[in-house]
């Protein structure tokens, strides 16, 4: 049978960038421009943001609890290694 491998400190890392990456989203600013603030300029229907905020922030969120759920797995992962390392053994 094959050993499974992990390096918790990777995984730890890529956790830190999807955190980083959900505060790069929150600190996006957002028009304050509505349609009705442009009427009659070319560009009146392209501010139409309504909602994207918030899904954005959805986004955002979803990218935090992920890295949560990952570094609390790697950190169990690695307490159980750590804990009965000396009790797994590859049968013979």
């Amino acid at each position: 049978m094959g050993e499974v491998g992990m390096n918790a400190a990777e995984v730890r890392a890529l956790a830190q960038r999807v955190r980083d990456g959900a505060d790069a989203l929150d600190d996006i600013g957002w028009p304050a421009d509505t349609a009705e603030d442009l009427a009659g300029s070319a560009i009146a229907a392209t501010v139409a943001t309504t909602g994207l905020e918030d899904r954005v922030a959805d986004v955002a969120a979803a990218m935090r609890a992920w890295a949560e759920a990952t570094s609390s797995a790697t950190a169990g992962l690695q307490h159980a290694d750590e804990r009965h390392a000396g009790r797994l053994q590859a049968p013979r």
